[in-house]
């Protein structure tokens, strides 16, 4: 029998506990909950053996209600909601991604690395705010590369937290969306993954390297912070920037220093001629610095 109607089924049978007939009850008095059980046509002896699924599917729902985000999630399927359905008179539990998991999924598939914050995962030009003094130039500039009028590379320079890294995000999603592939790197931290791929696992090492000079786009976020040595710059940093130069992919770079004295770090470990021939190149790509300092950049 269908149990929509009914108070409590339980009510006056002496083989169901307390706790079960209160629990029934709490599934009864659940507005949101209790139509979808209603609407499976459980039987009595039904509920009765799926009462624990049932409260189980109970509590999913309150916890999707209350969403505390992704990253916050407690479910055991993090990102996941449970369904029900009945077949052949059993209750069966059926879990799907919710549409923070769907973004998720989505957004993973557009970088081959990610290194900021999931939650700028769905942000693009427009949650960059304007500014006539600073921001809409950078903004003017970034439009007219997604719009394939410029071959040039992007500087975005700035002090701490003053959101360089945000609005990069926010480009390379734009750029992610139009083609996969994406590396969005924390510098000093792939630099230093890099070295010791190098010498331990050259195999990965090559092919990490290989998707740096060849994807779409790459960024450089905290450029200037990583460890300099001429093995650095020899082995990392200088072939990544001649591939990507050469075959015009498009990169970009937040920083706390000007490019500039951004390499001029590498000169007590690498001769002049060397570091100016790489910084030649990249100056000629970039153009001009777009200098965010004392102005944040997100909302």
């Amino acid at each position: 029998m269908k149990l929509l109607h009914v108070d409590n089924p339980f009510e006056n049978d002496p083989e169901v506990s307390q706790a079960e007939k209160d629990a029934f009850l709490s599934l009864k008095n659940d507005a949101e909950v209790y139509p979808v059980i209603a609407s499976l046509g459980l039987t009595k002896a039904e509920v009765r053996i799926g009462l624990a699924t049932l409260i189980e599917y109970q509590d999913d729902v309150h916890i999707c209600a209350q969403c505390p985000g992704l990253d916050n999630c407690p479910k055991a399927r993090r990102g996941y909601c449970m369904s029900l359905s009945r077949e052949r008179g059993n209750l069966h539990q059926n879990f799907y991604p919710c549409k923070l998991q769907r973004a998720y999924e989505e957004g993973q598939a557009l970088y081959s690395r990610r290194d900021f914050p999931e939650e700028w995962l769905g942000k693009g030009l427009r949650n960059i705010e304007h500014s006539a003094s600073t921001r809409n130039p950078l903004l003017k500039e970034m439009v007219t590369i997604l719009k394939r009028n410029s071959g040039r590379w992007l500087y975005v320079l700035g002090d701490s937290k003053s959101g360089k890294s945000f609005v990069l995000a926010c480009f390379a999603n734009e750029v992610a969306r139009l083609e996969n592939g994406v590396a969005f790197l924390n510098t000093k931290a792939v630099f230093d993954e890099l070295k010791e791929q190098s010498l331990k696992a050259p195999g990965k090492f090559a092919r990490n390297m290989n998707l740096l000079c060849c994807c779409p786009l790459v960024v450089f976020d905290g450029f200037g912070s990583e460890f300099k040595s001429r093995y650095v710059f020899e082995t990392l940093l200088r072939p990544i920037i001649k591939a990507r130069a050469e075959q015009g992919l498009l990169t970009a770079f937040s920083s706390r220093y000007p490019l500039e004295k951004a390499m001029a770090f590498y000169r007590k470990k690498v001769d002049d001629e060397e570091v100016d021939a790489l910084l030649e190149i990249m100056q000629k790509k970039t153009k001009k610095e777009f200098d965010i300092t004392g102005i944040p950049l997100y909302s």
